[in-house]
């Protein structure tokens, strides 16, 4: 008796990442800086207003020395720093 290795199967199509089932990426979502709940970019816009609205009206029903003041919106971010541009040209 002689032992045969067994028999790979041949791949599908997936595997071989030639088309059939793909992994789809999810929309890109932006998080409510108040309450953290995501949302599309267009549906943020319409839910921050209705969210600071309810923060003051949370903030509002606590005792005066409890509350807090609104958190500012985080502002976007600064263009990345290029090394590049701190060179000096002309070597002066």
């Amino acid at each position: 008796m002689s032992w045969d290795p067994p028999k790979q199967q041949p791949k599908s199509d997936a595997a071989k990442g030639q088309g059939g089932a793909m992994f789809t990426s999810r929309p890109r979502m932006l998080r409510c800086y108040l309450c953290g709940r995501e949302y599309g970019s267009t549906s943020l816009p319409i839910h921050v207003p209705q969210c600071q609205q309810k923060w003051m009206q949370c903030e509002q029903a606590k005792p005066k020395g409890e509350r807090r003041p609104m958190p500012q919106p985080p502002q976007p971010p600064k263009a990345c720093f290029n090394p590049l541009d701190a060179v000096k040209v002309g070597g002066g």
